[in-house]
Parts: structure tokens; C-alpha cells; sequence
């Protein structure tokens, strides 16, 4: 049935694109099916399509951000971590020669480490603790590195110096932006379909009775957008 329907999918899409001259890439195409850790797939599962085997992924990456089966984001968040701890290592080299004010750029948002942790950051801010804590690790190395203080040193008051937002702040306020551009019609039209809004301005939030349920936008994202408004969210939808 899955298969029949993702069939479907396909040549919906390859119909549009043919009638404006658009040519699908079969060699690129990726196949990935988010389901429950406890329930398995055929290890042969794959579809043929345009005479192109396409075989089942534990992980894609899209647009820079790696999508695992479980949407635990903990692979992306493994890699964002991998990359930056290369990028502290050349901060730690240029700390010799360059003034604070200059390490401090060279990590901000806008420029070499943090801008790698932020990407996406709405995306993947339903991850487990023990994942988003791991970027929580890179800044206060990074504020270590800058300050030029011993690895074992308290961070917390280095941090109040470096003037940052914690992580976990702007990942919310980025969430919160992406559910306004929702209610606001500023996406694609099928989004806005995503999220009810209630008559009290708050969104309505699917109750999920899975794990991965919890993690859609209709589901994590209206609840931090509900709390941004002062109002806690109450389940009151069953997921189907």
C-alpha cells in the first residue's frame, strides 16, 4: 500500500513537471519512510521508477539538513556538531593573533560556527535534551576558547560577557516567526492548512499518540506558539 501510493505520488509529480518541460532526476531521487523505532521495514523494500531502483535510506539529507527515519534529529545535530568542533579548532588557532572583539564575529550568527547551529534551527527544535544539548557544548567551548580560559572553567558567566541569546531562545523565536508566516499566508499555500486557529487568536493542537506525532508543526510548534502568547495547550484532536 505504501509503495502503491508513493508510485502515485511520483508520477503526479512527473506529470506537472513534464507539462512545463521539467526533467525529474531519477539518479538523485531519495526514498525515506519516517515510521516508529519498533516497527520494521522490508530490508528488499524499494521502488522502481523510471526503470531507476530506489532503495529505502535510514537518513537523506535535504537542503543541508539530515532526515532520519524517526525524525529525531540527532544525526543532523551529530554533523552540525562534527563541523563546528573543526571550526573551534581554527578559532583556537587565530586566538593567538586576533582581539576579542573580532573571535566574537567570527562565532556570531551571521558568520563561521554559530550560523552552522542555527541553520534551520525551527526545524529540529523538537529534539530530544540529550541532542540539543550537545550545541549547548560547542558555544561554551567556544566562549572558553575566546576568553582564553582553561577547558574545565564555569561558562555561564563567560556567556553573560559574550552577549548571546541562548540557543534554546532562538530556536523558539525562529519557530514562533516560521508559525506567523503560516497564519499570515507569507508560504506555500498548502501550509497554512497545517494549523487551526482558534477564536481566541491561539492555535488548536492535534493530541499525537506517538512520539513522532508530537513533532509535527501542528503538534510542537503550536504549543511553543500558544505559549508565546501566554496560554497553555490543551490536546483536544485525536490523531488519525
Amino acid at each position: 500500500m505504501v509503495a502503491e501510493n508513493l508510485r502515485a505520488s511520483f508520477e503526479a509529480v512527473k506529470k506537472f513537471c513534464d507539462s512545463y518541460d521539467l526533467k525529474i532526476n531519477s539518479d538523485k531521487t531519495q526514498l525515506i519512510l519516517f515510521k516508529k523505532p519498533g516497527k520494521p521495514i522490508p530490508d528488499d523494500f524499494h521502488l522502481t521508477l523510471d526503470n531507476c531502483i530506489i532503495r529505502s535510506e535510514k537518513t537523506v539529507k535535504l537542503l543541508g539538513v539530515t532526515l532520519d527515519q524517526h525524525l529525531t534529529f540527532g544525526p543532523h545535530i551529530d554533523n552540525v556538531v562534527n563541523k563546528c568542533q573543526g571550526l573551534l579548532g581554527i578559532l583556537a588557532k587565530a586566538t593567538p593573533y586576533l582581539p576579542k572583539h573580532l573571535l566574537k564575529l567570527l562565532y556570531r550568527p551571521t558568520a563561521l560556527i554559530r550560523l552552522h547551529m542555527e541553520y534551520c534551527s525551527s526545524i529540529f527544535s523538537s529534539a530530544a535534551k540529550t541532542h540539543l544539548k550537545k550545541l549547548d557544548v560547542i558555544q561554551r567551548k567556544a566562549a572558553r576558547i575566546i576568553y582564553e580560559v582553561p577547558r574545565d572553567a564555569h561558562a555561564d558567566i563567560l556567556l553573560l560577557f559574550f552577549k548571546l541569546d541562548e540557543l534554546a531562545d532562538r530556536r523558539e523565536a525562529h519557530l514562533v516567526k516560521l508559525i506567523k508566516s503560516f497564519l499570515s499566508e507569507q508560504c506555500h499555500p498548502a501550509i497554512p492548512s497545517m494549523v487551526e486557529v482558534c477564536s481566541d487568536k491561539t492555535l488548536r493542537v492535534s493530541q499525537s499518540r506517538s512520539t513522532l506525532g508530537t513533532r509535527r508543526p501542528s503538534v510542537f510548534g503550536a504549543n511553543i506558539y500558544n505559549q508565546h502568547l501566554g496560554f497553555s495547550s490543551d490536546t483536544d484532536e485525536t490523531d488519525t
